[in-house]
């Protein structure tokens, strides 16, 4: 039985039913006009070009494309719609030239494209390119494409639309199909001869588009185009025909700019503050070099990769399918299992890869993991990087980062710094501030980085374009800090200002295993041995004092686990069985740790006389054994100490989560989240409140906090004991306040809009506690 269909029917058509792009070329998705038709006409031999005047930007690239070619380019400019009514213009008879003057003298031409003028106007006047206007009084308005290989006639003008994003229908012709392709030559031919030499008039039209400004003047407009990267919009256009999105201005500004980075400079790194949609405005990035990779006539087309948290690849592979494009995402935990012995799919990309993309590529900072190294094998042509923590503290992150950007895209002065850092036996804490200074300014180069000020200031100015469809008007929150107090007792007090005491006499035998060594780009710009021992010796002892007190302001299981390791300290807080234990906080035990050093003193190649307990093993041992001494002098006081910090900070969250619903508790230490877990769990709390651990290496349970915490989707009260592993890379905005448990650190700040931490008493804290105050307020 047939069915007869109405003539208002829709049939069901989808892109993989349409023909070829080689037989039809259109627009749609991946699709582009202008990859078929600017290697056809960049081929060797004669080509002729009939379209519209408005594709002047367009056609000069064809003419550097195309170069000195032994046949010149053939170019017709023809006429644009117009109206007949338009004032003074007669279907008679019009001034052609100075209609295309006028167009472009008053439109103007991107300044990106002033050297590619300078090469066409050369190319024309070497006698490799030709110009002609139509005449009569019939205007000229077909779009022929004509090569020695194939012949392309439609509705495609050589514009930006009609290349890259509009919708047109076009036809090709090989010369296969040796009758249609000889009459479209034909056809082309007739209106050839139909036209009169133009190549005065546009040498002359290249001219005035060229005409010379002051360097103010010249500055500024270079400026204002690469800043508002309308240089680059028929990128972000030619995506308009599906994304399912569409992109803030500060995302369209950031592609632009990092577009304009990937050109100039052979990388980027996009260092935006946490919270700006990096993710997405990446993958349109990554979509523009994409698109642009595959329609350049003489790059090598190959795969892209991108590698990132396992936290975030599922966010990756959404909004890559959102912007309609392979692009392959491999966890960066791979990399570290990656064997070098055995050929893999993941170190097959990384050797082939065209383009190279990391996430958080902060985590890729450590020489000596293997997940770096793996990295450094890449052979990308392009590089882009993206983070949102500063990684500009040291001159090690520093030269990772160079390495990862690829050392050849650099200046020979940078080089020279990096090839004697990266081979000398330097310590590369220790390297001269005019070494590290030269080493930020060239990283400075690669890089974009918006403030949150400044991403503000630009929704300020266009508040709608960032408007959700609830009416609420995407911005960063202000932060309101504030401060909670603890009320330790007076004994605890005190017993805290005898153990910071006790640590301030650590010698910090632990840090002098290591030969010591002057290094030499120290010793270059004039510091002595005598000196840096003397660093060496303050940094030591400020470090082991350090770690004790930041552990007891963290907890005191964790300060236990310090000094006798995790084992023991769940033993001692009678904690055995009733806390999971990690691999995170298999660390500490310092007792054990000074133990098996005694009497090991370290090389001395300063050429200077060492402390005795640096050069005698006898007072080597001595020393050991004061250090020793000292812990448990620091245990014993431990011992007394109340837990009613941590009961309090566990308190505090449940006072919290009774007006926030949602709240997030970070904490350097994961043991000591494990202990707050294990308190707000025998409390007796108001049921409905769910507490969930977030700590590194549990990807099922991270996740799971994720979706509870998801600005859209998430919802229910949840106290979130998170470590720092979670502090970066994810979304986790639904909640309104954040506690910082043990002291504040920079990059939680960005996860979401309340932040608060503790106020500290005067023994259990320290200067740094309060100036951090201040500063967040």
């Amino acid at each position: 039985m047939s069915m007869q269909g109405s003539l208002f029917d829709e049939i069901a058509l989808s892109s993989t039913d349409l023909p070829s792009q080689a037989r039809m070329p259109i627009n749609l998705s991946a699709r582009k006009a202008y990859s078929v038709l600017m290697p056809d006409l960049c081929r060797p031999g004669d080509a002729l070009v009939i379209t519209g005047y408005s594709g002047l930007d367009q056609l000069i690239q064809l003419i550097n494309q195309r170069g000195a070619s032994e046949k010149p380019l053939r170019l017709i400019l023809g006429s644009e719609p117009v109206s007949a009514k338009r004032a003074g213009l007669s279907l008679k008879r019009y001034d052609f030239p100075a209609e295309v003057r006028e167009y472009w003298l008053k439109r103007g031409i991107s300044l990106s494209l002033s050297g590619s003028i300078i090469h066409c106007i050369e190319l024309i006047r070497g006698g490799h390119v030709q110009v002609r206007y139509p005449t009569g009084t019939y205007r000229l308005h077909a779009k022929l494409y004509c090569s020695e290989e194939a012949v392309t006639l439609g509705s495609s003008n050589f514009t930006e639309p009609g290349l890259f994003f509009q919708h047109e229908a076009n036809v090709r012709f090989t010369r296969k199909e040796k009758a249609r392709f000889d009459e479209g030559w034909r056809l082309a031919e007739y209106f050839w001869n139909l036209g009169e030499d133009a190549n005065g008039d546009l040498l002359a039209l290249l001219d005035q588009l060229l005409k010379f400004v002051t360097w103010q003047e010249a500055l500024a407009r270079a400026c204002a185009e690469l800043l508002e990267s309308d240089w680059a919009a028929h990128y972000l256009r030619s995506l308009a025909g599906f994304q399912q999105v569409s992109l803030w201005p500060s995302q369209q500004h950031g592609i632009g700019q990092a577009l304009y980075l990937l050109d100039t400079v052979g990388g980027a790194l996009v260092a935006d503050a946490t919270g700006s949609g990096k993710t997405r405005m990446g993958a349109h990035l990554l979509r523009a070099v994409h698109d642009r990779n595959w329609s350049s006539v003489r790059t090598h087309k190959s795969s892209m990769l991108m590698v990132c948290p396992p936290l975030v690849s599922n966010n990756w592979e959404r909004e890559v399918a959102k912007c309609g494009f392979n692009l392959a995402i491999a966890s960066q935990g791979l990399l570290s299992r990656l064997d070098d012995r055995e050929g893999s799919a993941l170190a097959t990309q990384l050797a082939s890869a065209q383009t190279l993309a990391v996430d958080e590529a902060h985590n890729f900072l450590s020489q000596t993991s293997k997940r770096t190294r793996h990295l450094l094998h890449n052979l990308a042509d392009q590089v882009v990087l993206f983070t949102a923590t500063p990684i500009n503290r040291s001159c090690a992150d520093l030269l990772r980062l160079i390495d990862i950007l690829g050392a050849d895209n650099f200046e020979d002065d940078v080089l020279g710094i990096f090839e004697r850092l990266s081979r000398g036996s330097t310590a590369l804490s220790d390297v001269h501030p005019q070494d590290l200074a030269a080493l930020q300014a060239a990283i400075a180069s690669f890089t974009l980085r918006r403030t949150k000020a400044q991403l503000n200031a630009m929704v300020e100015r266009d508040e709608e374009s960032y408007r959700l469809p609830s009416g609420r008007v995407c911005r960063y929150p202000k932060h309101v800090s504030l401060t909670y107090g603890l009320g330790e007792s007076e004994q605890d007090q005190t017993l805290a200002e005898q153990i910071r005491v006790l640590a301030r006499n650590l010698k910090g035998i632990g840090h002098f295993e290591k030969p010591l060594v002057l290094p030499e780009s120290l010793a270059r710009h004039g510091m002595t041995a005598d000196s840096y021992l003397q660093m060496r010796l303050n940094a030591a002892s400020s470090l082991a004092s350090h770690h004790v007190m930041a552990s007891l302001r963290s907890s005191r299981l964790a300060l236990y686990r310090h000094i006798l390791g995790e084992k023991a300290a769940l033993e001692q807080m009678g904690l055995q069985g009733k806390i999971e234990s990690s691999a995170d906080d298999a660390t500490g035990d310092m007792l054990q740790r000074i133990a098996q050093l005694m009497g090991r003193i370290p090389e001395n190649r300063l050429g200077i006389a060492l402390p005795a307990w640096l050069s005698d093993e006898t007072a080597h041992r001595q020393a050991c054994d004061a250090e020793i001494h000292i812990y448990k002098l620091i245990l014993k006081r431990l011992t007394k100490l109340s837990g009613g910090r941590e009961e309090r900070k566990a308190q505090h969250l449940l006072d919290l989560v009774a007006r926030h619903d949602q709240v997030i508790a970070f904490d350097h230490y994961p043991l000591t989240l494990r202990y707050i877990k294990y308190l707000l769990q025998n409390s007796a709390r108001p049921t409905g409140i769910e507490v969930l651990l977030g700590v590194g290496g549990d990807k099922k349970n991270n996740e799971r906090l994720q979706k509870r915490l998801d600005p859209e989707l998430g919802g229910g009260r949840l106290i979130a004991l998170c470590s720092d592993a979670l502090s970066e890379g994810v979304n986790l905005q639904r909640a309104s306040t954040l506690v910082h448990l043990d002291m504040p650190s920079v990059v939680r700040f960005a996860e979401l809009n309340r932040p608060c931490f503790p106020r500290h008493s005067p023994s259990s804290g320290n200067s740094v506690s309060h100036t951090l105050l201040e500063t967040a307020a």
